[in-house]
């Protein structure tokens, strides 16, 4: 039923792949339906019903239809529906019948039902245990309700109900700083302000100020340009996008297409007029209006787009320490402005160069850690994501303007850088 619709009707989708059942726990994140475990009703040796318990489990999307996921480690029949979303990628399912005490003699003094918490990884498919509930109960529904989840009645045992309601909200963990990560924090931005005090003291024009002298080598420029695209959006938003769902926009750094176009033409073009930036050339070519109205433009992009490339990095920051979100975006911007106002273009070069070094350094670190702490090394990650078809096969080449589709992020990419 289709909410959207303006007079909603009732259809039928395709069936998930497994055995009908009732008492199923459901669970919607990411924008996918999960179905986990629940149970069977078969003949028994007297012809009468018996309950088979199921630990299977499925994903269904509007897109793709529906996937058999990882069962579940235990049959979970019953338990309190629907499963809690838990930040962005979790689901949460608490107690639940797993039928270990099925005709459990004598009744009055059943155990009661399994007590873990267990909680499904919807980007890796995988399975943890979360420890304990103080109370399990089955055959009740979970409820959100201002920041926390409810959990009301429910049998504690079979055919007895408890009164009590119950609820918990989710409390993060942060793992500590520590001094070392602060050092090396406060070395690093320290080093940056040094690098742009020191270049303050050869900026006597403003050719040494925009262009630093025409004497910047190369690779020192090469390293800046690439640092310049490499922003935190790439750094980090883009992998973690495409590590939960594909890689369409991964694709929008499309470079290796425009780059034959501008180093073979629009460089050699600025650099026989001898300009500063481009909106010089704009003023030659057109008038100051002209000018203006590019350069007014592209610094509001730029506003919009440092705000997001300020605040990605902060919040990871304010996430592993105890620092408070505005506080790292104020840091961060002043101490930008001081180095780029005192050294100029020279100041913002090398201090990209060193950023190029750190971040492709920790990247490259990063990536080997990973790769050291998964049991097979290289050959498991490739069987793992192939599995999981987490390559390019993740793209969506479908011709649908209206979607970030492969065609319309490269085609727009192109025009865009």
């Amino acid at each position: 039923l289709d909410l959207a619709d303006a007079r909603p009707q009732w259809r039928t989708l395709e069936p998930w792949p497994g055995a009908a059942r009732m008492l199923a726990v459901a669970g919607v994140q990411a924008d996918a339906f999960h179905l986990f475990g629940g149970a069977d009703l078969t003949a028994g040796p007297d012809g009468k019903p018996v309950r088979r318990y199921l630990r299977d489990a499925y994903r269904f999307t509007p897109q793709a239809g529906w996937r058999r996921i990882a069962d579940v480690p235990r049959p979970v029949v019953a338990a309190p529906s629907p499963a809690p979303a838990i930040g962005q990628s979790h689901l949460f399912i608490f107690s639940g019948d797993d039928g270990t005490k099925v005709n459990f003699q004598p009744q009055a003094e059943h155990p009661g039902f399994p007590a873990d918490i267990l909680a499904y990884h919807t980007i890796t498919d995988t399975w943890i245990t979360l420890g304990e509930m103080p109370s399990p109960r089955v055959t009740t529904p979970a409820v959100p309700w201002r920041g926390r989840w409810v959990i009301p009645s429910g049998e504690i045992r079979p055919g007895v109900r408890s009164p009590e309601v119950w609820s918990f909200q989710p409390q993060p963990k942060r793992t500590a700083f520590g001094w070392l990560n602060y050092t090396a924090l406060a070395a690093y931005l320290a080093g940056v302000v040094a690098i742009g005090i020191y270049f303050s003291r050869f900026n006597r024009t403003t050719d040494d100020f925009f262009r630093g002298g025409q004497s910047i080598p190369w690779w020192a420029a090469a390293l800046s340009i690439y640092a310049t695209v490499l922003s935190s959006i790439t750094y980090m938003a883009l992998p973690g996008l495409g590590y939960g769902t594909n890689w369409n926009l991964f694709v929008q750094n499309s470079y290796i297409i425009i780059l034959p176009l501008v180093a073979l033409v629009y460089l050699p073009f600025y650099r026989r007029l001898n300009l500063t930036c481009a909106y010089e050339y704009l003023e030659q070519r057109f008038n100051v209006g002209t000018r203006l109205v590019a350069s007014v433009l592209f610094i509001i992009f730029q506003c919009g787009r440092t705000a997001i490339v300020l605040y990605l990095p902060a919040l990871a920051l304010a996430t592993v320490a105890n620092f408070d979100l505005t506080t790292c975006i104020l840091l961060m911007g002043v101490l930008c402005i001081v180095y780029t106002v005192a050294g100029g273009i020279e100041a913002v070069i090398w201090t990209d160069v060193a950023q190029t070094i750190v971040l492709m350094g920790g990247a490259v670190f990063g990536l080997v850690i990973a790769v050291m702490r998964i049991d097979g090394g290289v050959p498991a990650v490739f069987e793992q994501a192939t599995a999981q078809g987490k390559f390019f096969e993740t793209l969506d080449w479908n011709w649908d303007i209206a979607a970030g589709t492969a065609w319309t992020v490269i085609l727009g990419a192109v025009f865009h850088n």
